[in-house]
């Protein structure tokens, strides 16, 4: 029976041979997904940048005689623009992960599955993911809350500076763990209501729930193995991404694969 490091090992084995083995590329679908996201951050700033130009133009390039109702208008299409940003960007990851674990089940792809995240299953997809992230930023919120007064606490009760630093680490790491757990536990509802489209959110975040039981540290450790290619798409100024992300949610369907077949192998 292999071990954890031995899965993890196979399935990036495999999700590699997968993505060669594709009848599209997984690669050209990455660049597909960051230009649109990339040139609607463009269109967004040209959006900001043009009336502020015009507005300048207007009156005589004097930031002071700038129109009140201008300014208004430019600040509520920067807030605009961010939302819509962020439903896009949401709906595209959505998208993208549909794509990579047709790729990992070596099914037919097609570059337009990238826009999958657009469907109705797509916005049940985002709701549970939505859902989720509301769950998550509350217990991130209830966390800071407890590091803060525990360290003012002890601040207040502990000369070392020292000490009290290391307390302040301490608690930090205990305080994400929860934080963690909640994350990695609904990680794969997306998954989920993919598979069935009449699932109901609830009901796929619960199963989500239930399958990572045991499971969350095996994909925490998977993804803190691609540690080193995160790095080098900061030092790449992102291009590496071109290889790393496809090749990362490709491994994660590989991963979601291992544990509904354990999953279900359990039910019976």
């Amino acid at each position: 029976m292999e071990n954890q490091r031995e899965k993890r090992r196979r399935i990036k084995s495999e999700a590699k041979e997968k993505m060669r083995q594709s009848n599209t590329s997984p690669y050209l679908s990455t660049v597909i997904y960051g230009a649109i996201i990339i040139g609607a951050v463009i269109v967004s700033i040209l959006c900001v940048i043009v009336p502020v130009i015009i507005g300048l133009g207007i009156s005589g390039f004097r930031e002071e005689s700038l129109n009140p109702f201008l300014l208004m208008g430019i600040n509520g299409l920067v807030y605009i623009m961010q939302i819509v940003l962020s439903l896009l960007g949401a709906f595209l990851s959505i998208g993208f992960r549909r794509y990579t674990l047709k790729v990992y089940r070596g099914h037919e792809s097609r570059y337009t599955d990238v826009f999958s995240g657009f469907t109705k299953t797509g916005v049940k997809a985002f709701l549970s993911e939505f859902l989720s992230g509301i769950m998550v930023g509350a217990v991130t919120c209830a966390a800071v809350l407890v590091i803060l007064s525990v360290s003012f606490i002890v601040f207040a009760l502990v000369d070392d500076i020292f000490v009290a630093v290391v307390a302040g680490i301490v608690l930090t790491i205990l305080a994400l763990i929860p934080i963690y757990m909640l994350y990695y536990s609904f990680i794969f509802s997306i998954y989920i209501i993919h598979d069935d489209d009449n699932s109901g959110i609830a009901e796929a975040m619960f199963k989500s729930y239930r399958m990572m039981k045991g499971n969350k540290w095996g994909l925490f450790k998977v993804d803190l193995s691609f540690m080193g290619w995160f790095i080098l798409c900061t030092f790449t100024l992102g291009f590496a991404g071109i290889y790393v992300f496809p090749y990362l949610y490709t491994v994660r369907g590989g991963y979601y694969e291992e544990i509904k077949r354990e999953y279900e192998s359990a039910a019976k």
